[in-house]
């Protein structure tokens, strides 16, 4: 998986997810919510580990996207920076019931995740709304 982090490379936000979104997305592909816990805040392996834990239950897996590119960042209150990103059409879930690969996305799927700096640097605090982020004019390398 690449991340790319396009215009806002510089931030030290964006650095941060560019470090951490493939532990993140490990932890999503494995369905195993003990490599958050190991590895993120607590708020954060709060707010992931029941989508982890129900994934697991129902059988469904993920394929992960070929890239994420960063697409804008936000601040928001007490030093939290949210960081909008763009996940390719390849990021797909397999559907057990249906026995077969789901693409509900075909331009891309929105995410957003606020950030906060740590005395180990830059990393997720909680998965935040999407809210306006359009990916259909999004280029992905992979």
């Amino acid at each position: 998986m690449t991340v790319v982090p396009g215009n806002f490379a510089d931030n030290p936000a964006v650095q941060g997810l560019v470090k951490n979104y493939p532990v993140y997305f490990r932890a999503l592909v494995a369905r195993d919510s003990n490599i958050i816990k190991d590895s993120f805040p607590a708020f954060f392996y709060a707010d992931t580990s029941l989508g982890i834990n129900e994934a697991k239950a129902n059988g469904w897996v993920m394929k992960p996207p070929g890239s994420v590119v960063v697409v804008g960042i936000e601040q928001q209150k007490y030093g939290v920076t949210r960081v909008k990103t763009c996940r390719s059409q390849s990021t797909q879930y397999w559907n057990p019931k249906a026995k077969a690969w789901t693409l509900v996305t075909p331009k891309g799927s929105p995410q957003a995740l606020d950030m906060i700096e740590t005395g180990l640097g830059w990393t997720m605090y909680r998965v935040a709304p999407t809210g306006r982020i359009n990916c259909s004019r999004v280029r992905y390398p992979a």
